[in-house]
């Protein structure tokens, strides 16, 4: 037994002093104040020119005590306890973001030339050939169906969890960095304490260009589906592992379906308020449905009024009925493997 906890233990990186988050921007207000913006919480926070630069330095490594800083010794002491307090700070590479849920840093992009030409060709690749692999692919399984032998679903349903997670998220991230985003970190979480996924975290505030932040949110969609077509493509070639291979695209296309829905927090969502272009559009639509004074102004306008607060309401329901029914339809998938 305690083999195995130090085994655990030495697979979380554990930081010997305070480090910043990494998922922080900072804005300056004027000559004495710095904005803080954490973006893995969606707040911000005042500090002093001189704790803002004291905050950058803190590295994990380095003795909090011991940088160079204009700020006293109590000075610090106050600093280190607001960002703490904050959570600006962290102490290893999980943290915990609510109940429940856990985040586990694996990739922290640094720009240089590779990567923005890999970053660059990868974007390429998803915006030309995702749907012509898709189609490719359905056509030539359906081709091949009947020399396609159904085993190893199982594997199959687990390799597409795991491709389809980790380039969902190197799309998003990918496109962020070509269209100049800032991509903070990659990794992976724990929903519920039982709900695995990933996530990337990325700022785009820097992108205007609404076409590219469209293809931000769109490009972990796009890679979902090339993978499907990948996968099927595979499995008409090798007709042996053909239910591995379908299994594997099925599980992606269930992804990249996921996503488009328009639930908050999904793709879906935040393509439709950029094609709108009103942002956090799921928030004011559920503003207008429990307002009576907010919906009286829009119904004044007439027609189009009454077609915006029909669209509203039908956002809002679809937030409660779009996960119900792709839970129902998850649930039809998994049970066609047991």
């Amino acid at each position: 037994m305690k083999e195995k906890n130090v085994r655990r233990k030495e697979k979380t990186v554990r930081y010997k002093y305070p480090k910043i988050s990494n998922a922080l921007t900072y804005r300056r207000i004027d000559s004495n104040t710095v904005e803080i913006i954490d973006h893995i919480n969606d707040q911000s926070f005042n500090f002093g020119i001189d704790a803002a630069r004291y905050a950058k330095k803190l590295d994990g490594k380095t003795n909090p005590y011991v940088i160079s800083t204009n700020l006293s010794f109590r000075e610090i002491e106050f600093v280190l306890n607001d960002l703490e307090k904050y959570g600006l700070t962290r102490h290893s590479d999980t943290r915990r973001l609510s109940f429940g849920t856990r985040l586990k840093t694996l990739w922290i992009p640094k720009q240089s030339t590779f990567l923005r030409v890999v970053a660059y060709i990868s974007n390429v690749i998803l915006l030309s050939l995702w749907l012509p692999m898709l189609i490719l692919g359905v056509v030539m399984f359906y081709n091949n169906i009947e020399q396609v032998g159904f085993d190893w679903l199982w594997a199959g349903f687990f390799i597409g969890l795991l491709c389809g997670a980790l380039f969902h998220e190197l799309g998003h991230a990918f496109a962020g960095i070509v269209y100049g985003a800032r991509v903070f970190e990659m990794g992976v979480l724990l929903m519920y304490c039982i709900l695995p996924g990933a996530y990337v975290l990325l700022d785009r505030s820097p992108v205007k260009n609404r076409l590219q932040r469209i293809q931000i949110n769109a490009a972990g969609v796009e890679a979902n589906f090339l993978l499907c077509g990948v996968f099927l493509l595979a499995g008409a070639l090798i007709p042996s592992l053909g239910g591995m291979f379908m299994s594997a695209a099925a599980c992606n296309a269930i992804i990249g379906a996921i996503n488009l829905a328009f639930i908050k927090g999904l793709d879906g969502a935040a393509i439709v308020s950029d094609l709108i272009g009103i942002e956090d559009v799921i928030d004011r639509a559920k503003y207008i449905v429990t307002k009576r004074g907010a919906r009286k102004r829009i119904l004044r306008q007439g027609a189009g009024g009454y077609a915006a607060v029909t669209m509203c309401y039908m956002l809002v329901v679809l937030q409660i009925a779009l996960p119900v029914l792709l839970v129902a339809n998850i649930l039809e998938v998994v049970a066609c493997f047991v």
